[in-house]
């Protein structure tokens, strides 16, 4: 479980909750408590289909989406935590997904399951201007345009959804 506090504060960070049992969590690693005040964790996830999970995460102020590429851990199907903590311990670094992701465009982004059953995590956001809803099915390296508005408008006053 990813968790990120304070996205949009000053307090942010960027931590991995680990070991949930249904009734407590493990472990909770501080993966980085600098630069993620104007940024958002998209989804930790399989994008690139290499059986590791990568983390999406979006810049709130330039609208800049990257993929941080995983390295595999030490038992098969983990994930080495430490390439996820930096760009600079990732595969490829921290790698460009997609443009105009700015908070002012897309007021709130999330991953979700594969619902197109083409082995990618999908993407669910929300326009700011006037709250529709879409839905984005991307490659393995770059997020692609929306494919279907599922619901027209209104929901850019909501405070939650998923």
């Amino acid at each position: 479980m990813v968790l990120q506090v304070g996205a949009g504060r000053a307090a942010a960070g960027f931590w991995v909750l680990s070991g949930y049992t249904g009734g407590s969590i493990q472990t909770a690693t501080m993966m980085n408590p600098d630069a993620w005040s104007r940024r958002d964790i998209v989804n930790l996830a399989d994008m690139n289909k290499d059986g590791v999970a990568d983390l999406l995460w979006r810049n709130l102020d330039n609208g800049n989406l990257y993929l941080r590429r995983g390295k595999p851990g030490a038992v098969t199907g983990s994930v080495d935590l430490n390439s996820l903590m930096l760009g600079s311990n990732a595969v490829n670094g921290d790698e460009s997904f997609g443009v105009t992701w700015t908070e002012a465009n897309v007021s709130a982004a999330i991953g979700i399951p594969d619902i197109n059953e083409d082995g990618i995590p999908d993407i669910w956001g929300r326009f700011a201007s006037d709250g529709h809803m879409s839905i984005w099915h991307p490659a393995t390296n770059w997020a692609n345009s929306p494919v279907k508005t599922v619901i027209g408008s209104g929901w850019n006053d909501k405070l939650a959804f998923g």
